[in-house]
Formats: C-alpha cells, sequence, structure tokens
C-alpha cells in the first residue's frame, strides 16, 4: 500500500514542482507590481530591452535615463544621493537580461526573483557538496529556509541583485573543480567576472594553484574564457568596452566606492582612516599567505582557502552591496559541519542558537539603521567578521586535520 503511494506521489511530483513555481511566480508578479523592488534588476533590463529592440548601446546615457523615469518619474537628482541606475556589467551579462527583457518590466521581476529564490536554496545545495557534508533533510531544508529569509539573501531577492547568480556560478565553478570537470568550471570562473570586483581574486588564486597542480585545463579555460567572453561581446559591439569604462567611471563617482572597513573607520575618528586601511593591507597579506600555503595541495586546502578568499574579498573590495554576502553561504556551511564533526550531538543546540542569534543580530542592526539614505556601514562588518573568524578556527580540522573534509556521518536533528 505504501509502496504504491510513494509510486503515484513521484509520479505527480513533477505537476507539484510546476505548481509551486507558478504560485511564486504571481505572488512575485503581486509584489512587483504593488511595491517598490528591483531597483538593482531594472537598469540591466531596460539596457537589454532598448539594445534588443532600438539598437541602443546598454551603457548610453539614454538607457540611464529611462531606468531612472522608472524608478522616480523624472531624472533622477544625483546631489540628493538618488541612484542614476547604470548598468554596471561588461556585455556579456546580457546573456541573462535578454530573455526578460521581451516581456513587461513586472512580468520580467517577477521571473527573476523566481530565479533568484531558487538560487538561494541550490547555494546552500552546493554548499553541503563542496563541503562534503551529508546533512540531514531537516537540516538541509532549514538552512534553505535561513538562506531565503536572511537579511543578505532577502534584500538580494527584493532588490534583484545579480550577486545571488554570481555566487551560483562562482560555487558552480568550485564544484566543477572539485570533480575534475575544469574545463566547466575555469568556464564559469571568467563568467563571474560580470561582477570583477567579487571574483577577480578567486580567479587569481585558481589560476596560481592550477599551476601548482598542474592542472593545465583549468589554467587554460581560467585565462582563455574571460578573453574569449570579451572577444565575442567585440563581435556584437566594437565599442562596448570603452562606452562600458565611462559608465563605471560614472557609477564609481556617484556612489561610495570605499571598502567597507575604510568606511566604518571613519566612526573611530581621525585615526579611523588608518585602522580600516591597517585591517585591510593586513587581511590582503593573510590571504596572499594562505595561497601560497594552499599551492599543490589537494581539494580540502583548496576550498578552505576559496571560502577564505571570498570572505575576505568582501571586506576588502569596493563597497556595493550587502546582498553579495551570499557568497559566504558554503563558508558558513563548512564552519557549521567542522563545529558538528567536533561536538558531535552536543553541538546541535550550540550551533542553532548561534544561528539564531546571527539571523535576529543582523536584522535588528537593519532596523536600529534603517532610517539612512543608503545602508550602514554598520551592515557590512558582522557577517564577514564572523565568517572569517570561524574560517580561521576551522582552519586546521579541514586542511590538516581529521576532518579534511571527509564525509561525515549523519546526525539527527531531533
Amino acid at each position: 500500500m505504501s509502496s504504491s503511494w510513494s509510486s503515484r506521489f513521484r509520479a505527480s511530483l513533477p505537476i507539484l514542482i510546476l505548481v509551486a513555481l507558478l504560485a511564486i511566480v504571481v505572488a512575485n508578479f503581486a509584489f512587483a507590481t504593488s511595491a517598490l523592488g528591483g531597483n538593482d534588476f531594472l537598469p540591466c533590463w531596460v539596457a537589454a530591452r532598448m539594445w534588443l529592440t532600438e539598437r541602443v548601446s546598454p551603457y548610453h546615457p539614454s538607457v540611464s535615463e529611462m531606468s531612472q523615469r522608472m524608478i522616480y518619474g523624472r531624472p533622477a537628482i544625483a546631489e540628493a544621493g538618488e541612484t542614476l541606475a547604470l548598468c554596471p556589467y561588461p556585455l556579456w551579462a546580457m546573456v541573462f537580461y535578454v530573455p526578460l527583457s521581451i516581456v513587461p518590466y513586472p512580468l520580467a521581476l517577477a521571473f527573476w526573483m523566481t530565479l533568484l529564490e531558487l538560487g538561494l536554496p541550490l547555494l546552500v545545495w552546493m554548499g553541503t557538496r563542496l563541503m562534503r557534508w551529508r546533512a540531514p533533510p531537516r537540516a538541509l531544508a532549514g538552512m534553505m529556509v535561513c538562506a531565503i529569509l536572511f537579511y543578505h539573501g532577502l534584500r538580494g531577492i527584493v532588490t534583484g541583485q545579480f550577486a545571488i547568480i554570481e555566487a551560483v556560478l562562482i560555487f558552480g565553478a568550485l564544484l566543477a573543480i572539485q570533480r575534475g570537470q575544469d574545463v566547466l568550471g575555469g568556464a564559469l570562473l571568467g563568467l563571474a567576472l560580470i561582477k570583477p570586483h567579487l571574483a577577480a581574486f578567486l580567479l587569481l588564486f585558481v589560476v596560481l594553484w592550477s599551476i601548482s597542480m598542474r592542472r593545465w585545463r583549468l589554467l587554460a579555460s581560467s585565462v582563455l574564457s574571460p578573453v574569449l567572453l570579451a572577444g565575442l561581446s567585440f563581435l556584437v559591439s566594437r565599442d562596448w568596452m570603452l562606452m562600458w569604462l565611462r559608465s563605471l567611471v560614472t557609477f564609481t563617482q556617484s556612489m561610495d566606492t570605499r571598502p567597507a572597513l575604510i568606511i566604518a573607520g571613519w566612526n573611530l575618528g581621525p585615526a579611523g582612516f588608518w585602522v580600516g586601511l591597517g585591517l585591510i593591507v593586513a587581511l590582503a597579506l593573510c590571504m596572499l599567505l594562505e595561497w601560497f600555503r594552499a599551492l599543490g595541495q589537494e581539494d580540502h586546502w583548496f576550498q578552505w582557502t576559496a571560502a577564505l578568499t571570498l570572505s575576505i574579498t568582501i571586506l576588502i573590495t569596493v563597497r556595493t552591496t550587502t546582498a553579495n554576502m551570499v557568497l559566504m553561504i558554503p563558508a558558513l556551511i563548512l564552519i557549521l559541519k567542522v563545529w558538528l564533526d567536533r561536538k558531535k550531538r552536543a553541538g546541535i543546540m550550540p550551533a542553532l542558537a548561534l544561528v539564531g542569534s546571527a539571523f535576529a543580530g543582523v536584522w535588528l542592526l537593519y532596523f536600529l539603521t534603517a532610517g539612512q539614505l543608503s545602508e550602514s556601514p554598520l551592515l557590512f562588518l558582522p557577517l564577514p567578521m564572523l565568517t572569517l573568524i570561524g574560517l580561521l578556527w576551522a582552519r586546521w580540522w579541514t586542511t590538516r586535520g581529521p576532518g579534511v573534509l571527509v564525509h561525515s556521518e549523519t546526525l539527527s536533528w531531533e
């Protein structure tokens, strides 16, 4: 009897999944038509639509003006801190936006938000595979829900931030490298240069590591894929790079691009700048040192160093948005896995308490600083610092200790 019920359930599962996806799209469409959201998605959607229908460069000033009028009903007032709604991504990013540009904006935003909502659970799944953790189903489901409802994930969904897709590309690349699919891994890393300030350090580390491991396919793919993407873009538009760079200059002039540590340092008075700069230099040197320690080492060491690189990147790169911190999801999974490997069942309740405290703490910090025109720099610090401390704590166990990213036993979360 139970076997018959199970068979019927498996047969109807595709229909249930389709109905659930349609329900999510409908809910997102209701949000898109009634609330102001997707401001990070809108400029790229407008750029793709005008490029497709009017053959206007995605970086032409008229694209930015159209986006501003859709947001404010008028041109933006830069002096008042209003966004100039520029498309900051290289031309090959249009492959993600052109398919959605053929439908009206609210529907396009609904589809995009659905894609991002699926991307966050996918990141959790990738993280467990990267760290070789056989997480119990309830633990896995809980982490997936947390990823969506956590401040950084939810902000990425509401604003339509590309960061979630960026994270999927990066961790898809790391998973491919782990499984020996080096051509795919290098290609995905090249594609991830859509956000170069997030992927460039990791790409450089992968290049150095691939040389030390004599993985020549990974080296060739990592180096050639950005060149190929740029070359294909030139075939489509000869002047795209010059116009993109001009757009980037305008973009950086219209926002505070200092690293989060520098901005937060101003709270310490005149010496704050030097404190922030000192921390950036120290973190950069720490990252470089760990790169060279990882050269010639196997996957477990490589994955830990990749997680550390992404965590430090968030702190020392140009300040953009807290949505970029979804890049830390696999690192957080690594830390949680090591904790449970070491503490076994006794570590379950402390782990839940820590995750719950971090979840509530960041949301509380957001509500306390919500009156500001832009995100408070304080929101940029807790998660990266917590992740960095956790990774350093897990270093020995992961790289040389008994953990070394072996498959963990399944713990009961009852």
